[in-house]
């Protein structure tokens, strides 16, 4: 067991979106970071890059789901849904930084077609995703053209069928 203030590695994975018209989503690529554990709630950790006075002054906050180790024995939703548009509110990443330290990882909604079930994640074509809550850097720049979006089952908090 890691305790607070430990210095590690931590991989984790994070929700994919693919600017191309045809998906190969092959599974999650691994992400690590190295920092300072600072805080350990049921549903995130804290870990911060650079401190000031023992106060973390740039970090990430990730979702429990999204720990590689976690990730593997969530639970994982097993909706019905076979065609129609979807509403996906999941637990994102959150980097922060400049003593902003949010209270937790931000809530991220997307809503497009469903595309597919795999084992790792749930595939939406057309997606639109907007963040509740805290400013969330890091997403894809509206410029681009988004045609799938794989989330992670670990990170999903609800899903809406709408038709």
């Amino acid at each position: 067991m890691v305790s607070i203030n430990s210095i590690i590695a931590v991989r984790y994975i994070d929700a994919l979106y693919f600017t191309n018209k045809n998906i190969d989503f092959g599974g999650f690529p691994e992400h690590v970071t190295m920092g300072r554990i600072f805080k350990k709630e049921e549903d995130y950790i804290g870990v911060s890059f650079s401190d000031k006075n023992s106060f973390p002054q740039k970090g990430l906050l990730l979702p429990t789901g999204s720990l590689i180790l976690d990730a593997k024995k969530s639970k994982k939703f097993t909706p019905e849904i076979k065609t129609g548009i979807v509403g996906v509110f999941w637990k994102d990443i959150t980097y922060f930084d400049n003593d902003k330290l949010p209270k937790d990882c931000t809530t991220i909604y997307t809503e497009g077609e469903f595309f597919s079930t795999q084992k790792e994640a749930l595939i939406i074509k057309n997606p639109k995703t907007i963040k509740i809550g805290e400013i969330v850097s890091g997403h894809p720049e509206k410029r681009k053209k988004i045609y799938f979006c794989a989330i992670p089952w670990s990170i999903i908090t609800s899903i809406e069928n709408y038709d």
